[in-house]
C-alpha cells in the first residue's frame, strides 16, 4: 500500500546550464529570481559537478546512483538516442524504485537515453529529443505538438547541428518553445494526478488515486544553438554582458585535443562580437527556464501540494560559453563540469541557503529517495551520497551495497569526504586511450590528465580561481604544486579503482598512459570557406 505520508518529489534539470548562472552564485547580470527563492528557502550547493561532463553517461548518473564507467559508459560513443549503449537491467533506475514503492512517475522532455523511447521505468513518458530521432517515423511528443498548433518542423527550425554556436531568436513564438511545452505539459500531468488523487494530494475519493507523485521537467535549454524566443532573446546586451574567461591562449601547453575541438567545431572561426551574442542568448535561455520554474513552484501551490512536494533543480553538465576560447563540455574546465543544484524539502530542508560541501550529481538518486521517505533498494550499489546528512562538508555517508552485506566497491580512497575532491572522467572517443580525460577538484587546486601524451593540468584555485595558469609543468609551482598534483592523480587512481575502470587504469592500478604521444597534431582544419560547415 502507498504510504500517504511519504512527499511527492519534481526533478527538474536543464541541458548544459553552467552552475555560476545563477542569481544565488553572485552572476553580476543574470536573473534568476525563483531559483533564488528555492535555493534561499531550502539549500543550494556552490560546489556542484557532474561526475562524466557529457550528455548521455551524465543523465545515467542521475537516474542510477552510480558512476556510469561502473557499466562501461564513459561517452555519448554508442549511447546516442538512436541505439546503442543502455543502462543496464540489474540496476534500479530511480522512477523504478520510486515505482515499486507506490508513486505514480512521470518524464517529461529531453531524457537523452538510448534507445530513446526506453522510459527506463517511468510510467508515463513524454519524451522530446530535439530532432536527434533520425527518419524514426511519428516523431517524438514534441514534434507532434507543433505539427498539431501548425507549427510542424520548427523544433530544428535552425537547420544546423544541436552542437554548433549559432545565435539567433527562435522563430517560434513563447507559448510553442520548447522551455514553455516542457513546463506546460509538466503541470497538465501533476495537475491532473492531484485532481485524482484529492485536494492535498494524498487522500482521493471515489475511486480516487492516493499515490504521491515522482515528476521529472527535463528542458533542453540553455544548450546550444542560442536561440531563445522574444522577448527573452533581447533580455541581456551583448555589448555589455561579463565576457568568457581568457581565451586560447590559456591552451598553451595543455593537449592539442583542445585545438583539434577549436577546428572541429569552427570556434577558432568566432570574432568576440559572436561569443558575446552567444553568452547573451544563452542568459536569455536561462531566464526563460527560471520564470518555467516559478510556474511550476506556483502551480504546487495552487494545487495545494507545495507543502508536501521535494524540488531539485540540476542539470547534466556546463557549457564553457566562451572561456579559454572553448565551448561546450566534455573536459575539467569549471564551466564544462560545474552545476547549479538547488534542493527544497518541506519540514525536512528548509532554510539553509548556501551549503559548502561538494555535491556530485550521482547524488541526486539517494538524496531524492531518502527526503521522499523511500528506502533506497537493497544489494544495489550506490556511488552517491544523501546530502542532507552533511551539509556543510563534514564526515559523509558512504554507500556501498545498500541493505546490509559487504559493500562491494573495495576500498573507500583516501579524500573521499566531501570536503573536497570531486572526482570525473570522460570520453569524446569512446573508450580508446586518445578521446578520455579524467579530473578531479577540491577546494585549493583542480587537476585534470589526457592519457593520450600523458598531458596534465594542476590550477592553484587560491591564487588562480579561473584556471589560466597550469602548474604541472616541471619548471612551475614549486614542491607544493607537486606534491598536490600527485596526491590528486592518486586519490583519481583510487577512485577509478572502486569503480572497477580497468580500461583507464592498468593491472597495477596506475592510470594508463601514453607519453609517447606527447606533441601529437591535432587535424587541420576543414577546408571549407569562411570556417562554414560544408552542408
Amino acid at each position: 500500500m502507498p504510504n500517504p505520508d511519504r512527499l511527492n518529489v519534481l526533478l527538474i534539470t536543464a541541458d548544459q546550464y553552467r552552475g555560476d548562472f545563477l542569481g544565488l552564485h553572485g552572476h553580476p547580470v543574470v536573473r534568476t529570481p525563483n531559483l533564488d527563492a528555492l535555493g534561499t528557502a531550502g539549500a543550494w550547493f556552490p560546489n556542484a559537478y557532474s561526475p562524466v561532463p557529457i550528455c548521455v553517461p551524465a543523465r545515467y548518473a542521475i537516474m542510477t546512483g552510480q558512476v556510469p564507467i561502473r557499466f562501461g559508459v564513459r561517452g555519448n560513443s554508442g549511447g546516442d538516442p538512436s541505439g546503442g549503449r543502455v543502462m543496464p537491467e540489474e540496476v534500479p533506475t530511480l522512477p523504478t524504485v520510486f515505482g515499486e514503492a507506490g508513486y505514480a512517475t512521470a518524464a517529461i522532455g529531453k531524457m537523452h537515453f538510448s534507445p530513446w523511447r526506453e522510459p527506463h521505468g517511468f510510467q508515463t513518458f513524454v519524451v522530446s529529443e530535439e530532432g536527434r530521432q533520425g527518419k524514426d517515423a511519428g516523431g517524438d511528443a514534441y514534434q507532434a505538438y507543433l505539427r498539431e498548433v501548425g507549427w510542424g518542423g520548427y523544433e530544428r527550425s535552425h537547420a544546423i547541428g544541436n552542437n554548433d554556436v549559432h545565435t539567433s531568436a527562435s522563430p517560434l513564438p513563447l507559448e510553442h518553445y520548447h522551455t514553455t511545452w516542457c513546463a506546460r505539459t509538466t503541470r497538465r500531468w501533476i495537475q491532473d494526478h492531484v485532481s485524482r488523487a484529492g485536494v492535498d494530494g494524498r487522500r482521493g475519493g471515489a475511486g480516487g488515486d492516493e499515490k504521491p507523485f515522482f515528476a521529472w521537467c527535463s528542458f533542453t535549454k540553455p544548450h546550444s544553438p542560442y536561440d531563445p524566443p522574444e522577448p527573452f532573446d533581447r533580455l541581456y546586451d551583448p555589448r555589455t554582458f561579463p565576457p568568457p574567461i581568457g581565451g586560447p591562449e590559456d591552451l598553451e601547453g595543455l593537449s592539442p585535443a583542445y585545438e583539434q575541438n577549436r577546428r572541429t567545431h569552427f570556434w577558432d572561426t568566432l570574432g568576440p562580437e559572436q561569443i558575446q551574442r552567444a553568452r547573451a542568448f544563452y542568459a536569455g535561455n536561462v531566464t526563460l527556464i527560471d520564470h518555467m520554474i516559478g510556474e511550476l513552484v506556483e502551480t504546487l501551490r495552487t494545487l495545494g501540494v507545495a507543502d508536501r512536494t521535494v524540488i531539485c533543480f540540476t542539470a547534466d553538465h556546463g557549457d564553457l560559453l566562451g572561456d579559454h576560447g572553448l565551448f561546450f563540455k566534455s573536459n575539467f574546465f569549471r564551466g564544462a563540469w560545474h552545476v547549479p543544484f538547488v534542493l527544497y524539502a518541506p519540514s525536512r530542508l528548509e532554510g539553509h541557503g548556501r551549503a559548502e560541501r561538494f555535491v556530485a550529481t550521482q547524488d541526486v538518486y539517494p538524496t531524492l529517495l531518502s527526503l521522499a521517505g523511500v528506502p533506497l533498494p537493497k544489494g544495489t550499489i550506490i556511488d552517491g551520497q544523501v546530502l542532507t546528512e552533511d551539509l556543510d562538508g563534514g564526515p559523509p555517508t558512504i554507500f556501498g551495497s545498500v541493505g546490509g552485506g559487504p559493500s562491494g566497491r573495495g576500498p573507500v580512497p583516501q579524500g573521499s569526504s566531501r570536503r573536497g575532491p570531486v572526482r570525473g572522467t570522460g570520453s569524446d572517443g569512446g573508450a580508446a586511450i586518445e578521446g578520455m580525460v579524467h579530473g578531479a577538484r577540491g577546494r585549493r587546486w583542480s587537476y585534470a590528465i589526457h592519457p593520450h601524451g600523458a598531458y596534465e593540468a594542476l590550477y592553484d584555485l587560491q591564487a588562480d580561481p579561473d584556471e589560466r595558469h597550469n602548474l604541472a609543468s616541471t619548471f612551475r609551482g614549486g614542491e607544493e604544486a607537486h606534491a598536490a598534483l600527485r596526491d590528486m592523480r592518486a586519490q583519481l587512481e583510487a577512485w577509478l579503482a572502486t569503480l572497477g575502470d580497468t580500461t583507464a587504469l592498468d593491472d597495477t592500478g596506475h592510470l594508463r598512459l601514453d607519453p609517447s604521444a606527447h606533441g601529437w597534431e591535432p587535424a587541420p582544419a576543414p577546408r571549407v570557406g569562411l570556417g562554414l560547415r560544408p552542408y
